[in-house]
């Protein structure tokens, strides 16, 4: 079985990387369009990744409008949100 990443590291890698599709996770959940469990699940998606690292390197230097890579496992979930917001 994998290993997963470290939880604090994915945290921040999943909410930068909702942030940069523009999509609020917080509101999400309040919103009623993502549960706690769906947040949960977003992060553990981002623990199951082998390379991090793309992330990791790709915040930092995206612009806006650029859209979340395709290598991103919450890719789908972020873009779904982005459309109910």
């Amino acid at each position: 079985m994998q290993k997963l990443g470290d939880i604090r590291k994915h945290f921040f890698l999943t909410t930068g990387m909702a942030k940069h599709a523009g999509v609020d996770l917080g509101d999400a959940i309040r919103e009623g369009h993502l549960t706690r469990e769906g947040y949960a699940e977003c992060v553990t998606r981002c623990r199951h990744c082998t390379n991090p690292g793309h992330c990791a390197e790709w915040l930092p230097e995206a612009q806006d409008g650029d859209p979340v890579p395709d290598y991103c496992e919450n890719r789908a979930i972020f873009h779904e949100l982005k459309k109910t917001g």
